[in-house]
């Protein structure tokens, strides 16, 4: 939640927000783009910032090739990619066929993953460019659940599944369609279109402890982009995007052989919103100027289908229109190197059932997360040819923050917690040897001083506590190396995490982690035909143990709190590319 992410031109976050990244495989992808806080008004404003996939660059006339992956690991794991590039001069069309398998090193964490991809492309040549994109995935997934475990469990047996979770041997499995059709257009050297139309299907079924949950869900919107540009001093894009999804899930109880037994919930959400944008960048001499706002409006109705309980919980929740501008400005006094600023306004609208009170109905005074985040930084690329940095210092300032609190298994409500103060520093630094710079060493440090600012939850006044699930320091460092007439390579990473609030009292930490990586590998082309890569490495060298996600809040007397990370293990494969 909080952080929008798009494929190209569709977007993989929900009608309420969520985001689920792991459905686009990392075969498919050319470029990843960050955006770091309320950035990227043209993708909505989205208080946590933006993650853009960038699908593989199938441009037309270029070579056809086929390539294959395989890659085999510690505790049963085999994965495989095959892509089929087909190329002509006005075409091309790309099919990716991916599968990841482990046996899972905890309790009842096996995990599958299959998927197929089709990704097209035709230049008409109409006017002075005109070309359609069409993209269409397909992925299965089956995947049981450890789930989270207490302290005791977590340093002395991270191996064991949550007791509640193994009983049952819980899972969840999906079957999910994501496609767009795109198409852009240009209508001279200065004036261009982009249009896609996006749907997405998905059908779910969840056997938990606490229930059996049934879901499927449709989506389908659309947006489009206008750019034009002006004496090669100014550009402007103005468009919007339309989202509407409905979501139909039904609880039930288990009965002794984990199947569906009493109906316990039946209930139709429909989720709406749109977003209307604009942005304009003037540049002259060592200056840009960049101002952009985001215009959007959310909407929600619930449809309560169970009728035998008696109670009718049906109703619609409508937010206001929210705006969000940004304003920045970049002085570059060098080609290398610049200074910036940015201030910018953000939201993040609480999901369906965060909305909900305790008893199912919707609460009309929870509101969505907003917040400026105001930032200074400077960047420098290639300085003295061999050294890039980055410093960035920021302080966002967040209303109505949305905290999870749990009040039984498996379920929570959403509490607005008042107001949080988000200051950090962000630093990062590297410097490349020899040439052709083939050996670099990197190093990034992380300062997050999270705070409640005023948030009084109850008879608890958690103000002035850390922000929970957070962690203060964070570095992370490297070395990279490539030798191009060998063909080696090869990387070691390092990675500092520091301690971690689990709860809103602070009284309960996580433990600081270090995590050591290494990969090496050789890649040569055999001919003019045939390229091979051949590579092996292994994660987490030091087999330290560590927490790689948290349940915040828990629950209970003993509460689970920790999700352990993986211990140390090894893996390796080849890749063989063949150009047609």
């Amino acid at each position: 939640a909080k952080i929008r992410a798009y494929l190209d031109e569709i977007p993989l976050t929900s009608g309420v927000g969520e985001t689920s990244l792991e459905d686009i495989d990392l075969s498919l992808l050319q470029e990843v783009e960050i955006f770091k806080g309320p950035t990227a008004s043209v993708y909505g404003a989205g208080l946590g910032g933006l993650i853009h996939l960038k699908s593989l660059n199938n441009e037309v006339n270029k070579p056809s090739s086929i390539f294959t992956q395989m890659q085999v690991g510690s505790f049963g794991l085999l994965r495989n990619v095959t892509t089929l590039n087909l190329s002509g001069d006005k075409a091309r069309l790309d099919v990716n066929y991916n599968r990841t398998h482990s046996d899972g090193w905890r309790e009842n964490s096996e995990y599958d993953r299959e998927s197929i991809t089709l990704l097209g492309k035709i230049n008409l040549g109409w006017l002075d460019y005109s070309t359609p994109t069409i993209f269409a995935n397909y992925t299965r997934v089956k995947g049981f659940i450890p789930s989270s475990l207490n302290r005791t469990d977590f340093e002395n047996n991270p191996e064991r599944a949550a007791f509640i979770w193994k009983n049952i041997n819980g899972f969840e499995e999906y079957d999910k369609v994501l496609a767009g059709l795109s198409h852009e257009q240009s209508f001279s050297n200065s004036f261009s279109n982009t249009t896609s139309l996006f749907t997405t299907w998905r059908d779910a079924y969840e056997p938990r402890p606490f229930g059996i949950l049934d879901e499927r869900s449709l989506a389908l919107g659309g947006r489009t982009r206008f750019d034009y540009s002006l004496y090669n001093q100014w550009k402007f894009s103005l468009g919007g995007e339309l989202f509407s999804e409905k979501y139909d899930w039904q609880n039930y109880q288990l009965d002794d052989d984990v199947n569906k037994d009493t109906l316990l919930q039946n209930n139709l959400e429909r989720r709406f919103y749109y977003n209307v944008f604009a942005e304009a960048e003037w540049r002259r001499d060592q200056w840009t100027l960049n101002a952009g706002v985001n215009v959007n409006q959310t909407n929600y109705s619930l449809d309560d289908r169970f009728v035998r309980d008696g109670n009718d919980l049906s109703g619609d929740y409508n937010f206001d229109v929210i705006i969000s501008p940004r304003i920045g400005i970049v002085y570059r006094p060098k080609p290398e190197l610049n200074i910036y600023g940015t201030v910018s306004h953000g939201f993040s609208p609480p999901t369906l059932e965060e909305t909900l009170t305790p008893s199912g109905a919707i609460n009309p005074d929870i509101q969505p997360e907003q917040g400026w985040n105001f930032e200074i930084g400077s960047r420098g690329v290639n300085i003295w040819k061999w050294m890039s940095y980055e410093i960035t210092f920021y302080t966002m300032q967040v209303r109505d923050l949305l905290v999870a609190r749990r009040t039984d298994i498996g379920q929570f409500v959403g509490v607005n917690a008042g107001k949080t103060v988000h200051n950090g520093m962000e630093a990062y630094l590297a410097y490349e040897f020899f040439e052709p710079r083939n050996l670099r060493l990197f190093v990034g440090y992380t300062f997050a001083d999270y705070k409640f600012d005023d948030f009084v939850n109850g008879d608890n006044d958690f103000s002035g506590n850390r922000l929970t699930g957070t962690s203060p320091h964070i570095v992370s460092a490297g070395l990279d190396f490539s030798e191009v007439r060998t063909g080696l390579y090869g990387n070691l990473t390092f990675q500092f995490t520091d301690a971690i609030p689990v709860n809103d009292a602070n009284s309960i930490y996580s433990d600081a982690y270090k995590l050591f990586t290494s990969k090496i590998g050789w890649r040569k082309a055999l001919g003019t035909k045939w390229n091979l890569d051949i590579f092996a490495g292994v994660n987490n060298i030091f087999d330290e143990t560590y927490a790689s996600m948290l349940q915040i809040n828990a629950l209970g007397t003993n509460p689970r709190y920790f999700y352990p990370g993986m211990p140390r293990n090894f893996y390796g494969g080849a890749m063989l590319q063949f150009r047609l």
